[in-house]
């Protein structure tokens, strides 16, 4: 428990030394962040070696992607909480003490930063190596469609061009356990 702020904590700063300290300790809650740097093992993956070994341990994510997909990810992978990386301190600690006292603790503000599955569709064309003029052809729709539906991309990440949606895209898309499917065009 987090009374008086008063808890052991343990840091390990890679997945491999996370799978020795999950072995050797219990924990009744975790903060782990989904990235490591230089390596291809996730958060992710480690969350469901933590649920293994440690099913009543709370897992809360910490990311520096604020994404809403990404949150009901982790959410359905049984994550009790997730924290960005930019949050104020006591945003974090607020997350800790909602789900070491048995809650849930996911922002709200997140959703802005959701795609539709239209974009997702464009974005993961894009990124395979299609021009706009091609994407277009491949979903039977206007290339000023295709721009359409960029743009409100691009504005829903917070991206000023394309290659930078694309690389945000591609970071978050690495994280998510199945990227979005094609879907049937609702708008125009």
């Amino acid at each position: 428990m987090l009374a008086d702020d008063a808890a052991v904590i343990v840091v390990a700063l890679s997945p491999q030394e996370a799978d020795r300290v999950l072995a050797r300790d219990r924990f009744d809650l975790v903060l782990l962040d989904l990235s490591f740097r230089g390596n291809a093992t996730t958060g992710l993956d480690l969350l469901d070696s933590i649920h293994s070994s440690e099913p009543t341990a709370h897992v809360i994510i910490l990311s520096m992607y604020d994404d809403q997909n990404l949150q009901e990810n982790v959410r359905r992978k049984g994550a009790r909480g997730f924290v960005s990386k930019s949050a104020p301190p006591s945003q974090v600690r607020e997350a800790l003490r909602a789900v070491d006292t048995g809650g849930v603790w996911f922002p709200k503000s997140a959703s802005s930063h959701r795609l539709t599955p239209r974009q997702w569709t464009i974005v993961n064309e894009l990124s395979a190596g299609k021009s706009e003029k091609e994407v277009a052809k491949v979903l039977g729709v206007a290339v000023r469609t295709v721009e359409f539906h960029l743009a409100k991309a691009r504005e829903a990440i917070g991206a000023r061009t394309t290659g930078e949606l694309l690389s945000h895209c591609a970071a978050l898309g690495s994280l998510l356990e199945t990227p979005p499917r094609r879907c049937p065009d609702r708008t125009p």
